[in-house]
């Protein structure tokens, strides 16, 4: 989503693609993904190999991971669309409302 309104969005007399802020939230997002999706992963081979107590630390960890790395993409996909978002105003409310709230962040 982020990747094709960023090419269509114009501002400053080209694609919004164009400007580093958005290419590096581009590629921090695909980190943090990346990095929720590795944490869970390890948390339920652990979880299978050792039993759940040994992987309690893991499993803490993406209790906080997972929903904080879902509000910064989302917030930066919201911010991606500027105005745009409005003419969707559905896909965006479901968005919000699966991320789980992360520490600290109401939900919706």
């Amino acid at each position: 989503m982020m990747i094709n309104r960023g090419l269509k969005r114009v501002a400053f007399g080209g694609p919004v693609i164009n400007n580093n802020v958005w290419s590096e939230r581009i590629a921090e997002s695909r980190i943090a993904i990346d990095q929720a999706r590795l944490l869970t992963l390890q948390a339920a081979h652990m979880m299978d190999t050792v039993g759940n107590k040994a992987a309690r630390s893991q499993i803490a960890m993406i209790k906080v991971a997972g929903p904080a790395m879902a509000c910064k993409v989302i917030d930066w996909a919201i911010q991606a669309h500027g105005a745009g978002y409005q003419q969707r105003p559905r896909a965006v409310q479901r968005l919000r409302h699966r991320a789980p709230a992360a520490p600290g962040r109401r939900p919706g």
